[in-house]
């Protein structure tokens, strides 16, 4: 992804970076785990898709993609 493709969703006083895995509050970083930063990628997936129905391929290389990954 590019960086004129990144996306920053900005929601009251956070700001949540999916590309980098980083959430802030009122520019303070707030740490989060790895299996949190996937979720709110998940979240952001099925909200971003505007009514379109993901496959699970889809899923996996949004939210999943890199180390954790599975093979199938």
């Amino acid at each position: 992804m590019s960086l004129a493709e990144k996306e920053i969703y900005r929601f009251g006083r956070f700001i949540l970076d999916p590309t980098e895995g980083m959430l802030s509050c009122e520019g303070m970083p707030i740490l989060l785990t790895p299996k949190a930063i996937r979720h709110a990628t998940l979240s952001l997936c099925l909200v971003s898709s505007h009514g379109h129905v993901l496959t699970k391929d889809e899923l996996l290389e949004q939210v999943w993609a890199g180390p954790f990954r599975r093979r199938s």
